[in-house]
């Protein structure tokens, strides 16, 4: 009678139909390798982050690190701005800015003083020629306090005006910034959400005015568009914004400092940018094919035959593998990682028949193993596909669960 329950049984788990999970994961090899070697040959302290808009993919190299901020403070006192006429304090086009001898005692401005601008007109010249004069009117109309506290509720941590505020209030000679804190600026007006989609919106596009275009643009085609907004002091350089590529929105930020010459500076500028705006990512996926169930005495491996196909958008190389996981009845993991087995190197679409075996863990019962797509030191795919196996000796002695 226990032969009849468990050959039931097996019947049951071989006509169920095969669900595999199809999905795919980012790599970027090649973008990788091109920012590490830009990094890795410049002279001085550098930090760089390469990201997409609303995907997986994010290069970061000392992204915490904490810089002067030079001129990219301008963008804080942009958004505040554009925070206040959202609420109705102030207005782009009605409300003024005059320009005062002391706006340009510490740097120096293209406005002269005694020039009246509105507020729209004033945050044009700060952010597309970086000038001084209407970034420090702006500064004293808007409150520095007000600057920071916006810059705080949109996320950036490291991120503060300190030479406008009183002594006692300073926490550093300079203003500061980070690679990350731009990179979530970016990000944020490239998806709306600072301020608001239109504030956001206007604020992208006066950044896609920038007239200031000796650094990360001298490694882009001349049509390539670019919302940026550079910096500088005395050893200190930088460039960041949000770079429409082939591939889609990418953040690209590079924060300087503690260099000699800087010609490195705009050799690093130009490699970051050239290998955000070139290369693709890859991603890595399979579809993955064999029989959803199978009976297999106690000590025996398990042998499937499994159609394997490339998703991927490469060719697959000799370190792309296929390997198991197992899993107990209820969906506990028993084993991760399980031996790789070989796959010829699929063109995109290919596919390849292969018999694949496993050994189960010890014991007898019911489990699962899983098969996946791993291109090992980089990432597995996310495509599965399950096979429950009925682990016993003899079958007779087979409970069905």
């Amino acid at each position: 009678m226990r032969a009849v329950v468990v050959a039931a049984l097996t019947l049951t788990l071989l006509g169920l139909a095969g669900r595999p999970a199809w999905a795919s994961v980012e790599v970027w090899n090649a973008l990788r390798d091109s920012l590490d070697g830009a990094v890795a040959e410049f002279d001085g302290h550098a930090a760089v982050v390469v990201s997409g808009v609303d995907t997986n993919f994010r290069y970061a190299k000392n992204d915490d690190a904490v810089f002067p901020s030079a001129s990219l403070y301008k963008l804080e006192v942009m958004v505040e701005a554009y925070r206040q006429v959202t609420a109705g304090r102030i207005s782009l086009d009605d409300t003024t800015v005059t320009v005062v001898w002391d706006d340009m005692s510490v740097d120096p401005s293209d406005t002269l003083p005694g020039t009246t601008l509105s507020v729209r007109d004033a945050v044009e010249r700060m952010i597309t020629l970086s000038d001084n004069g209407p970034a420090h009117a702006l500064m004293r109309l808007l409150d520095p306090h007000n600057v920071n506290a916006t810059t705080l509720s949109v996320g950036l941590k490291d991120t503060r005006i300190n030479a406008a505020l009183p002594p006692d209030e300073q926490l550093s000679e300079d203003n500061t910034t980070s690679a990350r804190d731009m990179e979530r600026l970016f990000a944020g007006l490239a998806t709306g959400k600072i301020v608001s989609p239109d504030a956001s919106a206007e604020m992208l596009a006066t950044l896609f005015r920038q007239q200031i275009n000796d650094r990360l643009p001298t490694g882009l085609p001349a049509d390539a568009a670019l919302a940026h907004k550079t910096g500088d002091l005395i050893g200190v350089s930088h460039d960041a914004g949000l770079l429409l590529t082939p591939f889609g929105p990418r953040v690209v930020v590079v924060l300087t400092s503690d260099f000699s010459d800087y010609d490195d500076v705009a050799r690093l500028m130009a490699r970051v940018a050239t290998a955000a705006y070139t290369k693709p990512i890859d991603k890595l996926a399979a579809k993955l094919d064999t029989v959803s169930g199978i009976a297999v005495r106690s000590g025996e491996p398990v042998k499937l035959l499994l159609t394997v196909t490339n998703t991927s958008t490469f060719t697959w190389n000799a370190n792309v593998h296929l390997a198991s996981h197992w899993f107990d009845a209820g969906g506990g993991l028993l084993v991760w990682d399980g031996p790789r087995l070989d796959l010829p190197p699929l063109d995109p679409g290919q596919s390849t028949l292969l018999f694949a075996s496993d050994v189960p863990p010890a014991g007898s019962g019911v489990f699962v193993i899983k098969w996946e797509v791993v291109e090992d030191g980089v990432a597995w795919s996310g495509d599965t596909v399950a096979t429950r196996v009925i682990l016993g000796a003899p079958y007779s002695a087979i409970v069905a669960p």
